[in-house]
């Protein structure tokens, strides 16, 4: 596919990384400076057993000014989010909208619709149950109350592989592991409420009965056990069973959980809703391709534009949009359905023929960062750092986008103190034994750098004293010092 992209600017992007690519070293870079000696005192203090990488460049010129381990690999967690939203940018531009729309070979005839109704979802990660009914209301003030055929359910924009390779299985029950399919409908999620009684728990689903079928397998105890919470189990037929224990005396607990086959749930919905507006259909409800060309597209509902669902994305670190996002990328890219190895092909070589980011020996497997296989290096980062501050554009797009710290995202409790508050715009990232961010500083005399720091290897969730490392680096980045 020839690259031509979004913004016209980019299509005579100098090859701006180049200077980075020269600079970066993969030894600690240090200078007689105390601002860059403070900075090589804190990372002494890393216990030895803990992974990290640095590396800090002058945002206007390319130059490295602080490096350590910035060539080594690491999991970055949702600073991949950064990557994702900058491709997305390029190759979809930020006016792109995700369209679900109502199409049929035929035109409406009076109050008829002869032929098939297609549904066609296109992967929008914000549609609602409210969405659907508004696009049928429209259609039946068309004046349409009867369709002679099936209503077919297109969801062949994606792929049916809803989880990208090493996706861990523990976060199958939670929202944010909620698939990545075409059908994205109230977020593929749904919630659980659990009532404690003297003898058993009782289970309630937001879902209509039918959906999915529960096992209460919690055990009523007098007090909470530490070594017995509730887990839920699930697999691809939407059968839940929960284990774990709840004292009796504890208020009603809620509980997010993924809806892990969204066919049956996009079915029922839509059935619901024709019974409601009180539109007929002689055939079925089924999922297929349509085989017949769609001639016509009778009522369209657009989602949110890409500028507003990234801001969204960066500021919340939400996970469905990000891996969303890829499988579309890689769907316009090769116009074949969205998977994740051609939404990752997009990515990557969208951002080499724009900035020259070198992926060599690096793997990317979700758009998100939630796979425990990628692995990805400061320098990578720092490379697609200066293709957005070197391109007025993307800056444009993705430099409020960005959390800001101590206003704004993921950073909106972090560096709140009056020398770093409003002065760091970047991407958090944080995984079991993962702490990542990645973004840019803006120092006392208004000048820019760019930063990456990655941190793996430390205990389960010590996140603590790495975000504290992260924020000191950041303040004298901040300092005018460097």
């Amino acid at each position: 596919m020839k690259l031509t992209g979004k913004f016209p600017i980019l299509r005579h992007i100098r090859l701006y990384t180049l200077a980075v690519l020269a600079c970066v070293v993969s030894a600690t870079v240090f200078a007689d400076n105390s601002a860059l000696n403070r900075m090589q005192a804190l990372l002494k203090q890393v216990p030895r057993s803990v992974h990290v990488g640095v590396l800090v460049f002058d945002a206007a010129s390319g130059n490295t000014v602080f490096a350590q381990n910035a060539y080594e690999f690491f999991t970055p967690a949702s600073v991949q989010k950064v990557l994702t939203a900058t491709a997305g940018f390029i190759l979809l531009g930020p006016h792109f909208r995700y369209a679900t729309t109502l199409q049929s070979q035929a035109p409406v005839t009076g109050n008829t619709l002869s032929g098939n109704l297609v549904v066609h979802f296109s992967g929008d990660p914000t549609l609602t149950s409210q969405d659907l009914t508004e696009l049928f209301t429209t259609l039946q003030a068309q004046g349409v109350t009867k369709i002679l055929g099936d209503v077919v359910i297109n969801d062949r924009d994606f792929d049916n592989v809803p989880y990208p390779a090493g996706f861990d299985w523990e976060d199958l029950s939670f929202p944010f592991g909620a698939p990545i399919s075409a059908i994205m409908l109230d977020r593929n999620a749904f919630s659980l409420r659990i009532t404690p009684t003297n003898r058993w728990a009782l289970i309630q689903s937001s879902l209509p009965n039918g959906v999915i079928h529960i096992e209460n397998a919690i055990t009523i105890t007098k007090k909470w056990q530490n070594n017995c919470p509730i887990k839920v189990y699930s697999d691809i037929n939407n059968r839940y069973l929960l284990r774990g224990c709840l004292p009796r005396n504890v208020p009603t607990q809620y509980r997010g959980v993924a809806l892990r086959n969204p066919i049956p749930y996009a079915m029922l919905r839509i059935k619901c809703i024709l019974t409601q507006l009180n539109i007929s259909y002689t055939g079925v409800i089924r999922v297929a391709t349509p085989h017949d060309r769609v001639r016509f597209t009778l009522v369209t509902h657009n989602s949110d534009d890409l500028q507003t669902l990234v801001t969204t994305m960066l500021k919340k670190s939400d996970n469905l949009i990000a891996n969303t996002l890829l499988k579309k990328m890689g769907q316009q890219f090769t116009h074949q359905p969205g998977s994740w190895q051609n939404g990752v092909k997009a990515l990557k070589t969208i951002l080499h023929t724009y900035g020259q980011v070198d992926f060599t020996g690096s793997t990317i497997e979700d758009g998100a960062g939630l796979s425990r296989y990628n692995a990805e290096s400061p320098r990578e980062f720092g490379q697609v750092l200066y293709l957005i501050h070197q391109t007025p554009a993307l800056r444009t797009c993705l430099w409020n986008a960005l959390p800001i710290s101590g206003h704004s995202g993921t950073l909106k409790w972090r560096m709140s103190t009056p020398a770093l508050k409003n002065r760091v715009h970047a991407k958090t990232g944080t995984m079991k034994g993962i702490s990542s961010l990645t973004g840019f500083v803006t120092d006392t005399h208004n000048h820019v750098f760019g930063f990456a720091i990655l941190v793996n290897g430390f205990s389960g969730r010590h996140y603590a004293p790495y975000h504290i490392l992260q924020d000191r680096l950041c303040a004298i980045m901040a300092s005018g010092s460097l």
